[in-house]
């Protein structure tokens, strides 16, 4: 997002995690909670460096692993439970990975600008 500022970023990012976690509070259910922090996720492609990413990928984890605590899935099989959990990390964790390597590419086509102007 080319003009963006990082403080603009930052306030997008505030705004999905609060929208996010006050819709999970109405619906009771923390799955919504989890596509705003994979658009959290996402939306650190933007900020320079890697410790953003890295950052709000274990704010994601460890948020998610309380909200499942606080509101645990309508099903009483462990397993239903276990794989409901799986999922949102493995979801998270997908999201960081693709972020990640963005990362990489972006860095690789500044450098080869750079070789490109000199």
């Amino acid at each position: 997002m080319k003009g963006l500022k990082n403080r603009t970023l930052i306030f997008l990012a505030f705004l999905v995690v609060g929208v996010s976690l006050f819709l999970s509070w109405m619906l009771g259910d923390y799955k919504v909670l989890v596509s705003g922090l994979t658009i959290l996720i996402i939306l650190t492609t933007f900020i320079g460096g890697w410790r953003s990413t890295l950052y709000m990928g274990i704010f994601s984890l460890v948020l998610v692993a309380f909200m499942s605590y606080l509101y645990p899935p309508n099903t009483n099989s462990f397993l239903g439970v276990l794989l409901t959990q799986l999922f949102s990390f493995g979801l998270i964790a997908f999201a960081l990975i693709l972020v990640f390597y963005l990362k990489k590419l972006m860095e690789e086509v500044n450098l080869e600008r750079t070789h490109m102007e000199s």
